[in-house]
């Protein structure tokens, strides 16, 4: 038995990054597994594997390796992990996570007392808020920064459940799985990138599960598994979170079309049917006394407005496109 980590990251920060390499040093492995961890650099600035931090880093572990991805997107940067890798178990860290030390052995008992489940997330995401963020916002929106906690393992075979399916945050999948979704990857069946550079799109996490469901693996969520997602300043702010709810939901359309056509409903985008709904919401958020910022309580409808545009190729309207660049700037 082996197990890769991939740890996939564009222009980490220090600071942000420490405590996953320090997580990484501190992981308890099981008797008779082999390792190995690969930091994939997406196309940062400056090479990583020359930086102090990450040179110290991959000297201290001798299973540690850094690579690089030139293609910028975060798929592009799992892909790349995939293919370099060769562990029966693949478990992904986000340059912002820090997993508890039993993390492996967690992931490796609940994938053998579950052989039927080809990806495992946590069930337990901890929000760890740097200083300086919007604290209101911290209060309300925890949960698109994907906290969430549960006590009962779940898993499902249902391709949209939401309550059952991973995250990439500390995702666990077998290696079949991987070969699965590369076969598909390969096909130039997707065009769903994930996050590159400032963008914030997204989904691409989702299309690996739904492949792997497709395979005929479920996918599901253990409390054994416990992670947490530290949260930059600058990403607890109201036009970040905009942004990313944004870049969510429309992702979503053109990612279920390209991985799941038979469950995709093509969705014929209207504008003056949106016009009079986000009119609508308008009125609705005068009511609220203006909280959130209009900017993010229009972000997840706009999103899905725009997700439907762009999954039935059609061109956004002039309005719209001003609408959304209003939205990225607010």
């Amino acid at each position: 038995m082996k197990v890769s980590i991939l740890i996939c990251t564009h222009n980490p920060d220090k600071e942000l990054i420490a405590p996953l390499l320090n997580a990484t040093r501190n992981l308890n492995w099981p008797d008779g597994v082999s390792r190995e961890i690969i930091l994939i650099d997406n196309a940062s600035r400056s090479e990583l594997k020359n930086r102090t931090d990450i040179a110290v880093w991959s000297e201290e572990l001798s299973e540690a390796r850094v690579i690089r991805e030139e293609t910028p997107g975060l798929i592009n940067a799992r892909v790349c992990g995939f293919k370099e890798s060769n562990g029966d178990v693949i478990i992904f860290f986000d340059d912002d996570n820090e997993p508890e030390p039993d993390y492996v052995k967690k992931a490796l008992r609940v994938l053998e007392t579950h052989p039927h489940v080809g990806i495992w997330g946590p069930g337990h995401v901890n929000v760890k808020w740097q200083p300086g963020g919007n604290p209101d916002l911290q209060k309300q929106f925890s949960g698109v920064y994907q906290e969430h906690h549960q006590s009962e393992v779940t898993y499902a075979l249902d391709f949209i459940s939401p309550s059952t399916m991973p995250y990439g945050t500390g995702m666990v999948l077998r290696r079949e799985v991987a070969d699965a979704y590369l076969e598909w990857f390969d096909s130039k069946m997707s065009t769903t990138t994930g996050r590159v550079g400032d963008s914030m799109a997204s989904c691409e996490d989702l299309q690996i599960c739904w492949i792997g469901m497709k395979a005929g693996w479920a996918v599901g969520r253990s409390p054994g598994l416990k992670i947490s997602h530290i949260i930059a300043a600058e990403k607890a702010q109201w036009k970040h979170l905009a942004r990313l709810r944004f870049g969510i939901y429309s992702s979503h359309s053109t990612a279920l079309k390209e991985a799941l056509p038979e469950k995709y409903t093509p969705v014929k985008p209207s504008s003056p049917r949106l016009a009079g709904y986000l009119l609508f919401q308008w009125f609705s958020w005068i009511t609220k006394s203006g909280t959130p910022p209009l900017n993010v309580y229009l972000s997840k409808d706009l999103g899905h407005a725009v997700g439907a545009w762009k999954a039935e190729n059609l061109p956004l309207p002039g309005w719209v496109q001003r609408l959304t660049l209003w939205m990225y700037n607010a």
